[in-house]
């Protein structure tokens, strides 16, 4: 008879941690502007884009220059790939529910710097 009531506290302490981690995860859903500043390299001074994050997958904004895919963990910590033509960019860093930033490199420019992101939706 004690038993019953700690095995349904049991069960419903167990069944509210994927409700907590899925809203984790969506924090940083939205449409995202970067910029890549340039440190090191012939790339251009600067470099915008926008990209969508769903979840935990980035995908590409339709009127971003650079096509873009990744990944953002619950904790922040990402990484993303943008190309254009046989150009290609990598980067990786950590956001935030409204910003972010990180470092990115060309292996196909032989360049990289710093990047900014702003959530703007």
């Amino acid at each position: 008879m004690f038993l019953r009531p700690i095995m349904i506290a049991a069960l419903l302490s167990g069944s509210a941690l994927p409700i907590a981690e899925a809203a984790t995860l969506n924090k940083f859903d939205g449409r995202w502007t970067i910029v890549l500043s340039t440190d090191v390299g012939t790339c251009e001074a600067t470099i915008p884009a926008t990209f969508n994050v769903k979840a935990d997958d980035i995908a590409a904004e339709a009127d971003s220059p650079l096509r873009a895919d990744g990944a953002v963990e619950a904790s922040g910590s990402m990484w993303i790939r943008f190309t254009a033509g046989q150009d290609n960019y990598r980067g990786q860093g950590k956001l935030t529910p409204s910003g972010g930033s990180g470092v990115w490199s060309s292996g196909s420019r032989y360049c990289g710097g710093k990047w900014k992101a702003t959530r703007t939706r």
